[in-house]
């Protein structure tokens, strides 16, 4: 799972690197996911598999 290949993000408004415990990544139904912190949504999309 992607989830475990994540260990550091950079917040593009601050340019603070982001540790793992500083942002969860949900799954919906395992077909979406939302990558977010605390203060905000990062990024979101739809799973594709071939």
């Amino acid at each position: 799972m992607i989830s475990d290949h994540i260990s550091l993000l950079m917040d593009k408004a601050s340019y603070r690197i982001l540790g793992s415990n500083e942002f969860t990544l949900d799954y919906k139904d395992d077909l979406a996911f939302i990558l977010k912190t605390k203060n905000e949504t990062l990024a979101y999309g739809i799973w594709f598999s071939d």
